[in-house]
């Protein structure tokens, strides 16, 4: 019963973030510790790690091409590292506007600008919640070289993990053909290097940027909230991309 409790709040949540086009922050990494994450079967509660009403300005530290991030994990780039422009995005696995971006934007954009040795994406976690948490520490548990494909093959599976009455246990499949075992994914969500390293990734990316719903996504001193179209990003990429 409490586990379908569970399951009817996170539909609730998903389907007011649809209706409302983008998905609002109004909490924080949850208050568990990284083996309490692994065993709850939906999201637990949050913990409030900054004051959701903030409404100030960004800050100007955003308009560097060279962004920065705490260290404690390695960065998760898409494309050339040499791209001349650097677009950064803020995403939760439970999204499902980060969701659409990833399955019907990114391809489109990666074909015209990543792909062409254009731009660069940093890919940076700002989950809303334990499952969520769970996802992105698995990501920065597998090999390197297997990040970005796992990362997209979470999100193409979106809608079947996500309201999967036990979304851990669909996780721990998918994380196989990652080549994680089932030993290596207990450890990895167990782990507070991770788990520390992403909670202070979404801190900073709020006190620094004011991030506070995702997706958004930063392009030198332009912020773009939300899944907008493929001609809102070219409009901004285009403003950085040198002439030819």
């Amino acid at each position: 019963m409490e586990s379908k409790s569970r399951l009817v709040i996170l539909a609730l949540a998903v389907l007011v973030a649809i209706a409302g086009g983008l998905y609002v922050y109004r909490g924080g990494l949850p208050a568990a510790a990284p083996a309490e994450v692994e065993a709850s079967g939906a999201a637990p509660q949050a913990e409030a790690v900054f004051d959701a009403e903030d409404k100030s300005s960004p800050s100007q530290e955003q308009t560097s091409d060279a962004p920065s991030s705490p260290q404690a994990l390695d960065e998760i780039v898409l494309g050339d590292p040499n791209a001349p422009v650097t677009m950064i995005e803020y995403a939760s696995l439970t999204c499902p506007h980060c969701g659409a971006f990833h399955n019907e934007t990114l391809p489109i954009l990666k074909k015209e600008y990543i792909d062409t040795g254009k731009l660069k994406l940093y890919l940076r976690p700002f989950p809303f919640d334990g499952v969520a948490t769970a996802g992105s520490m698995l990501v920065y548990c597998v090999a390197p070289e297997m990040r970005l494909n796992f990362l997209t093959m979470l999100f193409e599976r979106q809608s079947v993990w996500l309201m999967s009455s036990e979304p851990i246990k669909e996780l721990e499949k998918l994380a196989r053909f990652a080549g994680l075992s089932e030993m290596d994914f207990r450890v990895c969500l167990k782990d507070e290097t991770i788990f520390n390293g992403i909670r202070e990734i979404q801190k900073a990316a709020h006190e620094v940027q004011k991030v506070q719903s995702t997706p958004t996504f930063f392009v030198r001193g332009d912020r773009i909230e939300g899944n907008q179209s493929v001609d809102a990003f070219r409009d901004v990429i285009n403003k950085y991309v040198p002439s030819e």
